[in-house]
């Protein structure tokens, strides 16, 4: 059995490329979009870094369902493309590849 799988999702969003590029390459416009974020009204999060684009890291700790983990954007194409490192900690240990492709 393989170590790796890969998972891909796609979507339809009535907006251009630019404004959805914006809200992906910015971590802290995701509370506004990430169903991930309703989940621990007690999330600890911490931003690190330029505000957004590569180098960019968010960091959060919360309950069980949240974990413990962070992310970094490795690299950003605008406006079609942005590359997470993603690391949980807890409840497990993973590392993850994370790439957002936006088309018109």
């Amino acid at each position: 059995m393989s170590d790796t799988y890969t998972v891909e999702r796609s979507t339809t969003i009535d907006a251009p490329p630019a404004v959805v590029f914006e809200q992906i390459a910015d971590f802290r416009r995701w509370t506004a979009w990430s169903p991930w974020e309703a989940g621990d009204p007690t999330l600890s999060r911490t931003y690190t870094g330029p505000a957004s684009g590569a180098g960019s890291t968010y960091a959060w700790s919360g309950n069980r369902r949240s974990g413990r983990g962070r992310m970094t954007i490795v690299d950003t194409t605008e406006p079609s493309h942005v590359h997470i490192d993603l690391l949980f900690e807890k409840p497990f240990r993973s590392r993850n590849e994370i790439r957002f492709l936006i088309a018109p």
